[in-house]
C-alpha cells in the first residue's frame, strides 16, 4: 500500500520542527484528539517499550554490587530468575 502524501507530509513537517516545545505542542494537541480506539493503539505502541528495560544491566557494576549488598538472599535470587 502506498503511503499517503498529506501523511508523509505532516511526518515531515513534525520532523522538521526546530525546539521541544513545538513537538510538544504538536503531540499534545494530536493526543487531546484521540479517540478510545486510538489511544488504546497508541498504549500498545508504548507498553512494550516501557517495560522491556534492563535497569540494572544499564547501572556500572560498582553500583550494582552496592545495591545489592542490601538486598535478601531471596531478592537475588527473584532477580537472577527475571
Amino acid at each position: 500500500m502506498e503511503p499517503d502524501p498529506n501523511v508523509q507530509a505532516i511526518i515531515a513537517s513534525f520532523s522538521a520542527l526546530s525546539s521541544k516545545q513545538a513537538r510538544q505542542a504538536v503531540y499534545r494537541g494530536i493526543l487531546d484528539q484521540l479517540v478510545l480506539d486510538e489511544w488504546r493503539e497508541v498504549k500498545s505502541r508504548l507498553n512494550p517499550q516501557i517495560f522491556q528495560r534492563d535497569l540494572v544491566g544499564t547501572l556500572p557494576l560498582e553500583i550494582v554490587a552496592l545495591v545489592v549488598e542490601y538486598w535478601e538472599l531471596v531478592d537475588v535470587v527473584l532477580c537472577r530468575r527475571v
